[in-house]
């Protein structure tokens, strides 16, 4: 299951493996990334939606192992770190 926390409007995102291939699915307004970011949803899914080729690559170099996914409300753009 997709797993979201934050602190303040600090957020990150943890996918496995499968949510990571199945990333653009798990975008959609009602699928549980939406769901577990609750009102930062709108931010949360739009920073990841513009760099799902740059996820599935990080994904790749880290030997498909997943990836952490950190973005800050109201900062252009999120980091990421392979699983």
């Amino acid at each position: 299951m997709v797993d979201f926390s934050n602190t303040g409007s600090i957020w990150v995102v943890t996918l496995d493996e499968s949510e990571t291939q199945q990333l653009p699915a798990i975008l959609g307004a009602t699928a549980p990334l939406a769901l577990a970011a609750g009102p930062m949803a709108p931010v949360v899914l739009g920073a990841i939606g513009a760099a799902v080729p740059y996820i599935i690559e990080i994904d790749k170099l880290g030997g498909h192992q997943g990836v952490d996914i950190n973005g800050v409300v109201g900062a252009t753009g999120s980091s990421l770190r392979p699983g």
